[in-house]
């Protein structure tokens, strides 16, 4: 692949050592060297590609990561990371350590069940949660954050009676 050296720029690097250069170049879309103008312009061969930048500003990629810095933090404090069960039965077994662990909670809280990855593709539920037999609320999110499942302890907590109906919307 042809060599392109890129010159004359304002190019930011994010290298502490070496943060800001005027010139680059790329062959087999990687960068082969960052440099000063006269450094890099050195770099050409017969078919090297030169291209002026005209002093305009060069910024590496930027990546947005996605990341929901709440769901970390959670994740890395109060709240069991349920990614990658694989069962019910492994959730539940998950869920039970953690709140036998974690004597302090008022809430026994986890994330990130998908049961997509089960092999019953089975959703879990209230009584699936009330087999733990807890006196404390139990909150469990599925991976997207849309969905929650909670114990017998959870609805009463929130007031939720039998006598409410709910209705799922349809779209």
């Amino acid at each position: 692949m042809q060599r392109k050296i890129f010159y004359n720029g304002n190019i930011f690097t994010q290298d502490k050592k070496n943060p800001h250069v005027t010139a680059f170049v790329i062959e087999n879309n990687k960068f082969i060297a960052v440099g000063e103008d006269e450094n890099i312009l050195q770099l050409r061969n017969d078919t090297s590609e030169i291209i002026d930048l005209q002093n305009k500003v060069v910024l590496p990629g930027l990546n947005d990561a996605h990341i929901h810095i709440w769901k970390v933090g959670n994740l890395l404090t109060h709240t069991l990371d349920l990614r990658g069960v694989t069962s019910i039965e492994e959730m539940l077994e998950k869920l039970h350590t953690y709140q036998k662990n974690n004597p302090q909670l008022n809430w026994i809280q986890a994330r990130g069940f998908n049961e997509a990855n089960f092999s019953d593709n089975r959703m879990p539920d209230k009584n699936d949660l009330d087999t733990l037999g807890s006196d404390k609320p139990i909150c469990v999110t599925r991976t997207c954050a849309h969905q929650i499942i909670v114990n017998s302890k959870a609805l009463a907590v929130a007031g939720v009676q039998k006598t409410h109906l709910f209705l799922q919307a349809v779209t």
